[in-house]
């Protein structure tokens, strides 16, 4: 992410329209861009193979609505349904625009714009078009609608597609969603031309998930997408795609679907300005999915068979950022004190890259286990407590006295 700081501002995407069959099933040894397939030409056995050598396919579909609604005015009526609360609940500033300066200022001015852009101000400052006092001109929030399977679906089948249209069960053996849909929504009016650059995302980064890839659907607007494999991925066992440049550039126009393995490809997005697109918003919405078919061959294979998955794939999803890097750690530093932590919890690895610590003047902290690359998520031992970073002496304290029994 920070690294990515010293592109140009200004991108070309790289991406073409590739309908040719022999194009469809070429492997590449150097990669110098991400085909873009139409799917009405697009095999599903040919997706499969591209999908599961690359972890990452772009297809353009149809962008067909489902109903007289638009996405925008979907989402607003589901916000405004009393029985829908994880609206609310993972309501999420990726960018405040302007008064977001969580690179600089820190996490007092990262509150302070979450708190401005609430889901209610931000749905009724929309509704209206154009751009009023209640929001900043430009502005990118996520959420994620996990209430219920039943209103899950019911969400999607106002959508244009609510599967990839290239995924059967014939190639795409044993292939399932997990409950929870991901909705990105971004407005970039910018007032003069110096400003009309494109709006940020989160930062660069990996995420630490088990499932086999994630699709997003462009509902509305564009969306950039920069990414570059995490070439030293176990995963890829050394085959991981060779760039002949720094990133992938990829532009998702309205009606595209990106799959991607977020595990294995480092990513962060942009949006262009949203004068021209349907309610002057860039609308996108995202699937985790799991299909064994799918799967790099070096996958670890208790992944693929946790017994235990139905189960967490079920369970609530958390929706903020600041749990990975924001640079290059070295072992034994601090990644973050006990104060600058965001109000989450820390996500669980038999293989974890931080520990519970304390520093000099008494407060918590997280300390790298060994170095840490800037993006990757942070994550601790099943032992450690994250309810209280402090807490850890109390739990030394136990360890003596049963040391004494």
């Amino acid at each position: 992410m920070p690294s990515s700081s010293k592109l140009a501002q200004k991108r070309r995407s790289s991406t073409t329209t590739d309908n040719d069959a022999e194009q469809k099933k070429r492997k590449f040894a150097n990669l110098t861009e991400l085909p873009c397939f139409s799917a009405d030409n697009l095999d599903s056995e040919d997706a499969l193979d591209f999908y599961r050598r690359h972890q990452i396919l772009h297809v353009r579909c149809s962008t067909k609505q489902n109903t007289n609604k638009t996405p925008l005015e979907i989402l607003r009526s589901l916000h405004a349904n009393k029985d829908i609360s994880s609206i609310e609940a993972t309501w999420c500033v990726e960018n405040g625009g302007a008064d977001d300066e969580t690179t600089t200022k820190g996490k007092g001015k990262k509150a302070a714009t979450q708190e401005k852009i609430t889901p209610a101000k931000f749905f009724e400052e929309t509704s209206k078009g154009g751009v009023g006092a209640n929001l900043p001109k430009s502005c990118y929030v996520s959420c994620i609608l996990q209430d219920s399977k039943k209103i899950v679906d019911s969400y999607l089948s106002q959508c244009p597609i609510s599967t990839p249209p290239f995924v059967n069960s014939r190639h795409w053996s044993q292939f399932r969603h997990s409950l929870p849909c991901w909705i990105f929504v971004g407005r970039h009016l910018p007032e003069h031309v110096k400003d009309r650059r494109n709006m940020r995302g989160r930062p660069e980064h990996t995420d630490s998930v088990s499932h086999d890839g994630t699709w997003h659907y462009q509902l509305s607007g564009s969306k950039h997408w920069h990414v570059r494999p995490m070439s030293d991925a176990v995963e890829w066992a050394e085959s991981a795609p060779n760039l002949t440049k720094n990133h992938l550039h990829i532009e998702c126009k309205s009606g595209d679907i990106l799959m991607i393995n977020t595990r294995l490809w480092w990513h962060y997005t942009d949006l262009p300005p949203t004068y021209d697109a349907q309610d002057q918003v860039s609308m996108s919405v995202a699937r985790d999915f799991y299909c064994p078919a799918s799967a790099l061959p070096n996958k670890k294979q208790h992944e693929q068979n946790d017994e235990n998955l139905e189960l967490s794939e079920e369970k609530s999803f958390t929706n903020v950022d600041g749990l990975y890097a924001q640079t290059n750690v070295k072992r034994g530093e601090v990644v973050v004190r006990e104060s600058e932590m965001p109000d989450c919890a820390l996500p669980r690895s038999d293989n974890p890259n931080c520990e519970i610590g304390e520093l000099e003047d008494g407060e918590g902290c997280l300390a790298a286990l060994r170095d840490i690359p800037a993006g990757e998520w942070l994550s601790v031992a099943p032992s450690d407590s994250e309810s209280d970073m402090g807490s850890y002496e109390e739990e030394e304290e136990d360890d003596e006295e049963d040391e004494e029994n």
